[in-house]
């Protein structure tokens, strides 16, 4: 009898032992099963990677050298890194208009810290007010979004909210434009420079002649930059880039 009890129990044990095996077995196969979580898709911030005034046509027009070229990328970059932990914090989930409202403070934060290194490394008056110059004519819409120029040129807030929707939009369209940079750069800058001609018109139906007039003594001589200037493609500055010969 005891030797009946003794094999009835090693039976059952080993029965258990093949259940939990079984049941082990089953939930790793299940985990294995499951698709890995879908990354975290690239987000355009609305503010490039690569500096625009080390675009090398923009960079010989500014007549900047070596030394001042580090010096603001090395401020740029900071403060790019800073803004982009910011914007990435903020999640996929969140639907386009809720995205914009929530960087849009981060852009002019960006640029207003960014701003006052230029103070200390264009010491030359004349280039420091033709930096400030180009810098808003390369950002468009994003300059007249800021809240000192918008007091400056006193608009309504009818034009403010016509200003921030037009920021809005075209930051959507350079974040395609940026996604098809790499893919087809010949269509993505034949389509940008065709924007430069709607934004031209959108700025006469936008601010009223005594504010056109404003705007353009902001900015300073138009510029045309390359439309290169405004894609990253695939390449990140750290260091100075010489200026074309």
């Amino acid at each position: 009898m005891i030797d009946l009890k003794i094999a009835r129990i090693a039976l059952l044990t080993a029965l258990c032992e093949i259940v939990v095996a079984a049941s082990c077995g089953a939930q790793t196969n299940t985990t294995d099963s499951l698709p890995p979580p879908p990354p975290v898709p690239r987000v355009y911030s609305g503010i490039p990677q690569t500096p625009w005034y080390t675009n090398p046509a923009v960079r010989e027009h500014l007549d900047l050298t070596d030394k001042q070229i580090d010096q603001l990328n090395q401020r740029y970059l900071q403060n790019y890194n800073h803004f982009n932990q910011a914007v990435t914090s903020l999640g996929p989930e969140l639907t386009p208009i809720q995205r914009w409202e929530q960087t849009h403070p981060l852009h002019n934060g960006f640029y207003k810290n960014f701003n006052q290194t230029t103070d200390t490394v264009i010491t030359n008056p004349d280039r420091r007010t033709r930096y400030n110059q180009l810098q808003r004519q390369y950002r468009r819409y994003g300059a007249l979004n800021e809240p000192t120029v918008q007091d400056e040129l006193n608009l309504s807030e009818t034009q403010r909210r016509d200003v921030s929707q037009a920021h809005f939009e075209e930051t959507q369209r350079m974040a395609r434009w940026n996604q098809d940079y790499n893919r087809d750069p010949d269509r993505v800058i034949k389509q940008f420079n065709q924007s430069r001609g709607d934004y031209q018109e959108h700025l006469k139906t936008l601010l009223t002649p005594q504010q056109q007039r404003r705007w353009e003594a902001i900015v300073g001589a138009p510029y045309d930059f390359p439309a290169e200037a405004y894609f990253d493609g695939e390449t990140t500055v750290t260091t100075a880039k010489p200026a074309s010969p």
